[in-house]
């Protein structure tokens, strides 16, 4: 039986494992908070870990919540690698729209399409209104945090990232999803089936 770390992180009621064992499971199983506690209590007594108390969910919640934001604020390392970046205006908030921006490996070395673990988030910015200039802005940020420029951008065809893309002198690489449906649409679009297909 490995020796269980039972010593509390500074200020905090339980230990680094109990958190990292929290937060790895919630990632792993993909499960509900209340879950992984009733996990984390039964693994306890079976494994004679010696843990007094176990987290409850709304403490789980909150690592998981607080991991989530270390990563993005991390700095990832790219000193070694040639990266590229996908930006895409990704959701609404309200009134206001997201920006998201992704760091990928700009050369391709296996033969599987890209997963979450092949990615780090470089930026989320929000704004009720987005121009070629505040994206522009945040291609500068970025290029400040990372101490790097993007060998490629990745983006759909929206006028002001392509611009931007452009005027930062990036390569641009237009996202083959959009693309392709772009072609489809420019053959079909008379098309009354087609038109049918249409969500109004």
């Amino acid at each position: 039986m490995p020796d269980i770390p039972q010593q509390s992180i500074d200020r905090h009621k339980y230990s680094d494992f109990m958190v990292s064992m929290s937060i790895e499971l919630y990632l792993l199983l993909g499960c509900g908070m209340e879950k992984i506690s009733v996990l984390l209590e039964y693994l306890n007594r079976r494994m004679h870990w010696g843990f007094e108390e176990i987290p409850c969910a709304n403490s789980i919640g909150n690592w998981v919540k607080k991991s989530g934001y270390h990563i993005y604020k991390r700095t990832p390392d790219n000193s070694s690698q040639k990266r590229a970046a996908i930006i895409d205006e990704s959701m609404m908030l309200g009134s206001e729209k997201m920006v998201l921006t992704l760091s990928i490996d700009a050369e391709k070395t296996g033969d599987q399409a890209l997963c979450g673990s092949d990615v780090n988030i470089i930026d989320i910015s929000v704004s009720d209104q987005w121009n070629s200039t505040k994206i522009k802005r945040i291609f500068t940020a970025i290029e400040e945090k990372t101490k790097t420029k993007p060998l490629y951008v990745v983006s759909d065809n929206d006028t002001k990232l392509k611009k931007s893309i452009r005027e930062m002198g990036y390569c641009h690489i237009p996202d083959v999803g959009h693309t392709l449906a772009l072609a489809v649409e420019n053959v079909y679009k008379n098309e009354p089936d087609f038109k049918t297909l249409a969500i109004p």
